[in-house]
């Protein structure tokens, strides 16, 4: 595995703190550009690692410039325990906790397989 990659059915732990703004490990996501804002409780490293994964995905890259998310969020910090994400369209804020595999449910949110 090289530096940088996440394997496929990793598991991102994250210490018991409250997220904090960080603009400057968001890369490829650019703040004011493809999101109002980005917060992590995540160290700096594997912040960086999850976004590495939208490098290559220019696609989603282009589509988030024309569409910006509001507060992109990496933390635990989400209404029920077995959920892994939950995005509301009004404020277009996307809470995510960067763990695999994910499987879309109704009402906006994510949850464990």
């Amino acid at each position: 595995m090289l530096r940088g990659e996440i394997r496929k059915g990793a598991t991102i732990r994250f210490p018991k703190m409250e997220p904090v703004p960080r603009p400057e490990w968001a890369s490829p996501i650019e703040v004011g550009v493809h999101a109002r804002s980005f917060y992590s409780a995540l160290p700096e490293q594997p912040t960086k690692d999850v976004l590495q994964a939208l490098r290559g995905d220019i696609r989603l890259l282009g589509f988030l410039k024309r569409h910006k998310l509001g507060r992109l969020e990496f933390s635990d910090r989400l209404p029920m325990s077995n959920w892994l994400g939950s995005y509301d369209p009004q404020s277009r804020e996307w809470l995510s906790t960067p763990s695999a595999p994910l499987e879309l449910t109704e009402r906006n949110s994510i949850r464990r397989s």
